[in-house]
Formats: structure tokens, C-alpha cells, sequence
């Protein structure tokens, strides 16, 4: 196994991760009402916290690492400032803590299906010369941004952010590109798992919540059961993958959008035994 060509030092940064929830926190607070404040976009904000300044500063550094150091470190200590400031009011107090638990368990249980797909199977996007791993991989060597390994005198087009991720995962865990990607895999799924809740919520009424974030996260198919084993089933691979998608991951995300949308704009004027019918129908 090739050695992590990471600086030694990045697992110090681990420090500044608990001042970026705060600053993610603090954020929160500032863009939502004290009424409507949902906490399930903390994380998501804590992710762009986490993400975006660092690509910023590595663009204009040129160096993934110091990018890396110079954004943690100022919204760390931006987040720590501002616990400094109002440590008399931390933590809140969350109003609805049986719901919250609610959620949370939903979420759980939303993320069982993936586990064992996350971690035992090859998926297909880990494998290309240019795939996921050899994007990580070159993004630990340091030089910022990434460049398209097919032909690199040309930057890579591609949103590479879970690559950025995973890059700085390992950076700080001193883990495998694998264990990186299987280990940000779990986490954002029930991050993203309440996200979809709560835009149905707020696009679709309190009914519509649940069934958005399982219609949007349960529709994309068969697609990680499908394997590259070697290149030479990799051209077999791709096509049998792409038939399946095409076949299977397109009529069930148009029923299952089109339902979502008749019962999230039709939830007043269905009765129960029309919502129940449609309920069997997603089923």
C-alpha cells in the first residue's frame, strides 16, 4: 500500500472542527427565525464551512494543505470567538426533543439499506483511471486545483467537492481512500436524508416531509450493485450499468417526483382514503 503523502501535522486540525460546528451554529442561527429553526441545517452549513474556504484559499494558494490549515483555522477560531460570546446561552435549549428523536431514528433507519452496499461492494466510480480514488489520490499530493489525469495539462471539469472531502478526510484520519469514501458516504446520507425532509416540509406541507426525502433518496435504482471485477469486464460493466440505469432509475423517479408533487399540492383536498390509495401506489 502506498504511503499517505499527507503532512503529518493535519490531524492538529481536528482542533478546529468542533469552533466550525459553532460557527456553523452561529450561522444557522443568523439566517433562520427563532419560530422556524430547524437544526438538520447545521450540518450542511457546516459542511460549506468546511469545503468552500478551503477551495477558495487552496485557488489562490496553489496548495491543497495550506488552504486547508488557513480556512479551518480562521473559522474555528471565528466559532470558538463567538461560544466566547454567548457561552451563557450554550447549548440551546431545543424545543420538540421527542420529535428531533423522531427524526434521528428515521434517519437510522433510512441509512441500514446503504451500510453494507457502502462497504462491501466495488463501486463502479472507484475504479476509472480518473475515477473517485485516482481523484483523491492526486488531490493528497497537494497541488491545487485537481487536474484531469486523462490529460494533465488540462484542468479537471467536474465537481470534485466529495473528492475534496475525502482528500481531507484522510488527511486528518490517516485512513485509506476507501475507508474515506465509505465513511463520508454514511455521514451524508442522513444529513442529506433531513435536508429532503425538511424542503418537503417547507415546499410541500408537514405531511409531504418524509415522503420527499424517501422518493428523492430511495429512486436512483439498482446502480451499486453493478461491479468492475477487472478491466476487461469494465467495457461489459459500464454498459450492462447504463442499460439498468436508463431501464430502471428514470420511470421511478418520474413516478415517484409526479406523486410526491400530487400529494404535497393536493393534501387538502385528498381525503384520507385517496392519500392512503396513493401511499400503496409508492409502496
Amino acid at each position: 500500500m502506498i504511503e499517505n503523502p499527507q503532512p503529518s501535522w493535519l490531524p492538529f486540525l481536528l482542533l478546529a472542527l468542533p469552533g466550525i460546528g459553532f460557527a456553523a451554529y452561529a450561522v444557522n442561527k443568523f439566517l433562520f427565525p427563532n419560530d422556524d429553526r430547524p437544526l438538520c441545517t447545521v450540518g450542511a452549513i457546516g459542511l460549506v464551512l468546511a469545503l468552500l474556504p478551503t477551495h477558495l484559499l487552496a485557488l489562490a494558494t496553489g496548495s491543497l494543505n495550506l488552504g486547508l490549515a488557513g480556512a479551518w483555522i480562521g473559522i474555528g477560531a471565528g466559532g470558538y470567538a463567538w461560544l466566547g460570546h454567548h457561552w451563557q446561552k450554550f447549548p440551546p435549549r431545543i424545543r420538540g426533543g421527542s420529535e428531533l428523536g423522531y427524526r434521528l431514528g428515521v434517519a437510522a433507519l433510512a441509512t441500514l439499506p446503504i451500510v453494507l452496499p457502502t462497504i462491501l461492494l466495488n463501486f463502479h466510480d472507484e475504479t476509472y483511471f480518473g475515477g473517485h480514488q485516482a481523484i483523491i489520490a492526486h488531490l493528497q499530493n497537494g497541488s491545487y486545483p485537481p487536474l484531469y489525469l486523462y490529460e494533465p495539462s488540462l484542468p479537471l471539469r467536474y465537481h470534485y467537492g466529495f473528492d475534496l472531502a475525502a482528500a481531507i478526510v484522510t488527511g486528518l484520519l490517516r485512513i485509506r481512500i476507501d475507508q474515506a469514501i465509505d465513511i463520508l458516504t454514511l455521514a451524508l446520507w442522513p444529513t442529506m436524508f433531513l435536508l429532503l425532509w425538511r424542503v418537503g416540509e417547507h415546499v410541500g406541507g408537514r405531511r409531504a416531509g418524509l415522503l420527499v426525502a424517501l422518493a428523492v433518496s430511495f429512486s436512483t435504482g439498482l446502480c451499486p450493485t453493478c461491479t468492475v471485477n477487472g478491466l476487461k469486464t469494465r467495457v461489459r460493466t459500464q454498459f450492462a450499468h447504463h442499460v439498468m440505469a436508463a431501464a430502471i432509475r428514470t420511470p421511478a423517479r418520474k413516478f415517484l417526483a409526479s406523486l410526491s408533487y400530487r400529494v404535497a399540492m393536493r393534501r387538502k383536498s385528498l381525503s384520507r382514503q385517496n392519500i392512503r390509495s396513493m401511499r400503496l401506489r409508492l409502496l
